[in-house]
């Protein structure tokens, strides 16, 4: 049986087709649960793909993240990240 893809390569084959635009982080979820329904939603932290959190991805604050973000997710209001030109690029090797 073939192993799941990460986190990391999950955000990455579900967002190829959106390099350079401003997606929230609900349309980012729905893309990635799209083509990965399998996908826990509470492993759905764009963040941690962009600027970086505490337990963040490899890529987070690199030349490598999948995200630039516009605007963090607070008060009530939705994250919004920019998906990165370099998208085709940040898959793990």
């Amino acid at each position: 049986m073939p192993l799941k893809p990460e986190i990391h390569d999950r955000f990455v084959k579900a967002l190829e087709h959106r390099c350079g635009q401003v997606l929230s982080t609900n349309e980012i979820e729905k893309a990635i649960l799209s083509k990965f329904p399998d996908t826990n939603l509470t492993s759905i932290f764009p963040n941690d793909h962009g600027t970086g959190n505490k337990s963040c991805c490899w890529c987070a604050s690199t030349d490598k993240r999948i995200f630039d973000r516009i605007r963090k997710g607070t008060g009530g209001k939705e994250g919004l990240y920019k998906v990165r030109l370099a998208l085709h690029l940040k898959v793990a090797e």
